[in-house]
């Protein structure tokens, strides 16, 4: 969202829409939170606002429905929610006075006057609320920021052309005597000495007449110019030496990077700014310059033309306009900055680093009003350097620099939000990518843009007719880089392009065949990799799309064939290591480890599926935890169907049938369910495996359960929980004991069931596994709630939740979250129950878990009619009907009388 307060207010969407805000109150309830843009303003100062001194009794509600349909307009995450009052949560850079102002703090004058479009908050500018923030930006900013521009133009030697403005100006402000100077500037730059001086006698007699003063120094000593004819008033400066470029664009998204960068250098004398090519360095190293210019001088070096390190400091001294002295250019250069304050800005070093690295070391301590910004996408390792990492754009700031490139390109290009979205997400945030993208739009529409990104560096191709040729093309920008390794790392760089995913040391090494540290060093050193962080801080590597599909361009058909084999054979060991782990005390990590893993263990199990490798059943098995708490249930599915028939290990081939009959029972296919279930209790107790026959009885009880036949679920889950103590493993013990608590409680035993809960959630604290102890805590929760005992339940799923947030159990987080928002409406919080159960149904349709997404419909259903909006509870009724007809299920026993009550009263209504 673009939010607009500079003239008639307007709120723009991602596609450059007006939203309609036609409501007044609404409006003005909008420019109220823009005015306080991330502060707290109360539900009285609203008040206040709106109706003035004598609010109507229902403001609250009233201010809580504008509130609401603000967050439809706008998003729900740009209006917060804060003790007594709200917060508008949007960027400095989605406000054009926001805007404004950072773009005249940057001297960029003509760019920050061309966003205003009328008076600053016209329409509210006589209220008290508005006026001190209307008058400041109009007469201190806009004001100033006009006579900052008209000097700047005089400074250009545009004299004659800001004539006639600064009369006008000079009549709606008589009294700034910063404009009277310009005036007299202007005029005699224009060759108008005489009316130069007239100008000056006017503002003379005006103050003196109006005000009774005497005109100021300035003003007085633009007269003795005038008179002297200085030539100072009419030369145009002569452009520096080493001036940075001027940009052409404005800067987009980087605030932030920018502001790390400015205070990187109030802490460090030398500051490298790192990162991939293409990632929009320079770009913020001049910003930067910008920014810090008012504080001394700026000298701007490119240094990607210089070829050899012999030519640094001569390429320096020459920008630097110092004479030519070959083997004295470092003593001249410490000559001329040392006597100087200011910045150094070296670009593009990555090619010439150790040369670069011995400079900076060497200005830097002759000269101690010099501070060194350098570009490079390797860091110089340099004495006293502070490293500051550019990463990609976000997802706003991305869409938003596509957009107005493509905007550029081709006004009339049809743009949606998907799309975009889409280019942003698989271009990762990359700046130059996004350009490059956009640039295509003059071409190509929006959809096929998007799906020529699949080969992103023949979509990024189209070269461009000017600007620096390393970076036309995504190939010339990753080939640099690519170019300035050794052979070796060359070799790593395009094997290690088998990874579709992020890795880490251990599995570069199996890849590479040779310890991976050095190659993943060298290649990071040179900004091929990133780095990422897993979910407990273990470091991970990955290429950035274009990067890769450049290290695969690279691959010979040997280099490819033996990575992938070696890719495969990584994952087969990683997957067995994982299953051995994830159901211990280190689930958490483990867990952690095959979400980091997961694109690469998907990308080796389809592979070892596709070529029949022996390994493609274990592989599969081993991945039935993980990817069953992750609710990857349809593709589990597929893969168990695919590798069962080929499968000849009998214990692997029970495994598989686990895995069919569990994603079957959680789709809603009952029957394929049990039968794969009893098929694998026939084969479990044919090779006497006691857990792997209590997991099969376990199904069998969970499959009753679904169907409403609590009995023989009870007797299922005894039959499991015999089965497990004879295993000897204690997780599997642990889960089927809560279920056979579970089973008990709705078949009306509470007493067992009450004990059996209470032995699960024992046995699942000693194995110290966060999902089966989430599903103990959430079992009991039910349980309670079905008593009534909503005190303890709540407490109860509130740990459930907990438990399966550690460990992301998708269906798990469904269950317990339909259970928290069932007692959130009980407790009159409508609110939050309504979020959870949104949340809760996006995570079962994900799932297609098909019973699970009944429940959330039935609990939605309760919340509705509690509400009063009967009809949508009618609606989602009939949904979960459907449902459990399809699927052959019954509601769960914490529901069913809070349905029956629904029900009957929506009965007495037809």
């Amino acid at each position: 969202m673009e939010y607009e307060v500079l003239g008639p207010m307007r709120v723009l969407d991602n596609n450059g829409a007006e939203v309609q805000l036609s409501a007044p109150k609404l409006r003005t309830l909008l420019a109220l939170l823009l005015v306080n843009r991330g502060r707290h303003v109360s539900v009285d100062r609203i008040a206040d606002t709106l109706w003035g001194d004598v609010p109507p009794r229902s403001a609250p509600n009233l201010i809580h429905g504008y509130i609401r349909d603000l967050r439809r307009c706008l998003g729900a995450q740009e209006v917060t929610t804060v003790p007594g009052g709200y917060r508008l949560d949007v960027s400095p850079v989605s406000v054009d006075a926001a805007r404004f102002e950072d773009l005249v703090r940057a001297r960029r004058y003509q760019e920050a006057l061309a966003l205003w479009r009328g008076a600053a908050l016209e329409e509210w500018i006589d209220q008290p609320w508005a006026r001190a923030t209307a008058a400041r930006l109009e007469e201190v900013r806009r004001l100033s920021a006009v006579e900052a521009r008209l000097a700047q133009e005089l400074d250009a030697g545009l004299g004659a052309a800001v004539v006639a403005e600064l009369a006008v100006l000079v009549d709606e402000h008589p009294m700034r005597e910063r404009l009277r100077v310009l005036q007299v500037k202007a005029l005699y730059a224009a060759g108008r000495q005489a009316d130069a001086l007239a100008a000056y006698a006017r503002a003379r007699r005006y103050l003196a007449d109006e005000e009774g003063l005497e005109p100021g120094p300035e003003l007085r000593a633009v007269e003795a110019a005038v008179l002297a004819q200085d030539s100072s008033l009419t030369a145009a400066p002569a452009r520096p030496a080493a001036a940075p470029p001027s940009p052409v664009t404005r800067l987009i998204g980087r605030d932030s990077d920018l502001a790390t960068l400015r205070s990187a250098l109030t802490v460090s004398r030398l500051v490298t700014l790192t990162g991939p090519g293409g990632i929009g360095k320079t770009r913020l190293a001049v910003e930067a310059a910008a920014a810090l210019a008012p504080r001394g001088a700026v000298w701007f070096v490119e240094l990607a033309p210089v070829l050899a390190g012999s030519d640094v400091a001569t390429s320096v001294a020459r920008a630097l306009q110092l004479a030519e002295s070959p083997g004295h250019e470092i003593d001249l250069m410490c000559d001329y900055l040392s006597r100087r304050r200011g910045l150094l800005v070296l670009d593009t070093c990555e090619h010439v680093v150790e040369v670069v690295a011995g400079l900076a070391t060497s200005l830097l301590s002759r000269c101690p009003d010099l501070w060194i910004l350098a570009t490079t996408r390797q860091p110089l390792r340099a004495p006293g350097e502070q490293i500051v990492q550019l990463s990609g754009l976000d997802e706003t700031a991305g869409a938003e620099l596509f957009t107005s490139r493509a905007r550029a390109a081709n006004p009339t290009a049809e743009l949606n939000v998907e799309g975009v979205r889409a280019i942003v997400g698989r271009l990762e945030g990359l700046p130059l990518a996004l350009e490059l993208a956009a640039a295509r739009t003059a071409a190509v529409s929006l959809e096929q843009l998007v799906s020529s990104l699949d080969q992103p560096l023949d979509a990024l191709a189209a070269d461009a007719l000017a600007g620096d040729p390393r970076h036309r093309t995504m190939r010339a920008v990753i080939g640099w880089s690519h170019d300035l390794l050794d052979a070796r790392d060359r070799e790593a760089f395009a094997a290690l392009s088998v990874f579709v995913g992020s890795f880490d040391r251990e599995a570069a090494g199996a890849v590479v065949g040779d310890d991976g540290s050095d190659a993943v060093d060298h290649l990071l050193g040179r900004s091929l990799l990133t780095r990422d962080f897993d979910l407990i801080g273990r470091a991970r590597y990955r290429f950035l799309d274009p990067v890769r599909h450049f290290a695969r361009e690279r691959a010979t058909a040997t280099t490819r064939g033996g990575s992938r084999r070696r890719h495969v054979e990584y994952h087969v060991s990683l997957a067995a290591r994982i299953n051995d782990r994830i159901q211990t005390a280190e689930a958490t990590a483990w867990a952690a480890v095959a979400r980091a893993s997961a694109e690469d263990l998907r990308k080796a199990t389809t592979h070892a599926i596709a070529e029949r490798w022996a390994s493609a059943g274990r592989l599969v098995a081993d991945l039935y935890w993980p990817w069953f708490l992750a609710g990857q249930l349809s593709e589990l599915r597929s893969w168990a169907n695919a590798v069962l028939g080929t499968e000849t290990n009998p214990h692997i081939r029970v495994r598989l049938l686990r895995i069919l009959a569990s994603t079957a029972l959680a789709q809603g296919d009952a029957a394929i369910a049990i039968d794969h279930a009893r098929r694998q209790l026939d084969a479990a107790t044919a090779l006497q495996d006691p857990e792997l026959v209590a997991l099969a009885e376990n199904l069998l009880g969970m499959a009753a359960w679904a169907q409403g036949d609590y009995t023989a679920a009870h007797e299922h889950h005894v039959a499991a929980m015999s089965s497990a103590r004879n295993s000897g493993r204690l997780w599997t013990l642990a889960l089927v004991t809560a279920l056979a608590g579970r089973s008990a409680h709705a078949k009306g035993d509470q007493d067992a069931g009450e004990q059996l809960l209470r032995e699960a959630q024992a046995l699942a604290e000693e194995v110290g596994e966060p999902m089966v102890l989430g599903s103990a805590l959430d079992y009991r929760a039910h349980a309670e709630f079905a008593l009534g005992r909503t005190a303890e339940a709540s407490a109860l799923a509130s740990g459930s939740l907990a438990a399966y947030q550690s460990i992301g159990y998708q269906e798990g987080l469904a269950s317990a979250g339909t259970l928290a928002a069932q007692l959130a409406v009980l407790a009159g919080d409508h609110e939050r129950a309504e979020t959870l159960l949104s949340q809760a149904l996006d995570v079962s349709r994900r799932l297609r878990h098909l019973g699970g997404t009944a429940s959330v419909l039935e609990a939605m259903a309760v919340l509705d009619h509690d509400r009063g909006d009967h009809q949508r509870a009618r609606l989602h009724l009939d949904e979960a009907r459907a449902l459990r007809q399809q699927t052959g299920t019954v509601p769960t026993p914490a529901l069913r009388d809070e349905l029956s009550r629904v029900e009957r009263s929506l009965a007495l209504e037809r």
